[in-house]
């Protein structure tokens, strides 16, 4: 099992969240199977009936960023159930992912990870599929982090890396995704209201 949390999370800070009337949400990166989110949901289950907190208080978005993962994400939402929050489609790691799981594969060869990007067909099924087995839940389809970062003392290159993330996050309203991340540098891009779906 490839996700990791903070184990004290559960038990020092879900009073002080509900209080404000949040909660603890968590993030599950590196997930691969459902067998993964079951086990999850199994300690969401256990964490709140040692707490004495409603169940469903917590909630998790999973991270889509391994190629087993884009085939199970049905079966993810189903073994989270009330504790999932949404899914976030990954990038960089997805395409990780297919280079770990087929590098043994002779006929198998991945193009330039410099030429792949979010809107060719390589991550297009993704993002249909995520889309797909979302439209008939109430869980959010987020889109992913912005590979680009700000470049310091050249304005000319920071409005380049500036464009690209905003067409990323509006291509994503267009896909339909709920909300999108940025990154922290971004998050103007990422919140500018005149990013719609289409």
């Amino acid at each position: 099992m490839h996700s990791s949390i903070s184990v004290s999370s559960f038990f020092t800070t879900p009073g002080k969240l509900i209080a404000r009337g949040s909660g603890p949400y968590f993030y599950l990166p590196k997930m691969e199977s459902h067998l993964e989110a079951r086990i999850w949901n199994d300690a969401f289950k256990l964490a709140q009936d040692e707490l004495g907190i409603q169940q469903g208080t917590v909630r998790a978005t999973v991270l889509i960023e391994t190629i087993p993962a884009a085939f199970e994400m049905d079966e993810i939402l189903y073994e989270l159930r009330a504790h999932s929050a949404g899914l976030n489609c990954g990038r960089w790691d997805y395409i990780f992912s297919c280079i770990k799981k087929f590098r043994c594969k002779p006929d198998f060869l991945l193009a330039d990870r410099a030429i792949i990007y979010d809107d060719d067909a390589f991550h297009a099924f993704v993002f249909v599929a995520l889309h797909q087995d979302l439209s008939s839940s109430e869980t959010f389809a987020m889109g992913g982090m912005a590979a680009q970062i700000p470049v310091k003392n050249n304005p000319d290159a920071n409005e380049e890396a500036f464009a690209k993330v905003r067409g990323d996050k509006e291509r994503e309203a267009g896909d339909g995704h709920d909300g999108n991340v940025g990154g922290a540098s971004w998050n103007g891009p990422a919140r500018d209201g005149s990013i719609r779906s289409t």
